[in-house]
């Protein structure tokens, strides 16, 4: 079951605000960053019930799950961020830390997540 879990969803624009709406109304702690959005990311996460962090490192440290919700453009520098952040944060033995959306990403930008993950717990592609 997915209730009750720390998730953090990003980016939180129109689709990502979305999913993180759906995971709070399901019982769940969403968390995001929005550091660097617009103002109209920002304020769909607020009104989506997500909780702002102020950086990568923080989520990467309390999130146990990371759902990636992007632009196939904006896929691997986010992924790249995200492997670097979950690479200093402690260790939570049995945690997913990174979803890639197969829908969202390209299939070239998949395997390059792939290869920048090779110290995620629980990297997966699917």
């Amino acid at each position: 079951p997915m209730a009750g879990r720390r998730i953090a969803v990003l980016s939180p624009g129109e689709m990502g605000s979305q999913v993180g709406r759906l995971l709070r109304e399901a019982g769940n702690d969403v968390v995001t960053v929005t550091a660097g959005r617009s103002e109209r990311s920002r304020r769909r996460a607020t009104e989506a019930g997500m909780r702002d962090l102020p950086d990568l490192d923080e989520l990467a440290s309390v999130a146990e799950l990371i759902i990636c919700v992007v632009p196939s453009l904006s896929a691997e520098p986010l992924a790249r961020s995200v492997a670097a952040a979950v690479a200093k944060a402690p260790m939570q033995t049995g945690v997913a830390r990174l979803k890639v959306d197969p829908e969202q990403v390209a299939r070239h930008t998949r395997e390059l997540t792939a290869r920048h993950g090779p110290g995620l717990t629980g990297l997966r592609a699917s």
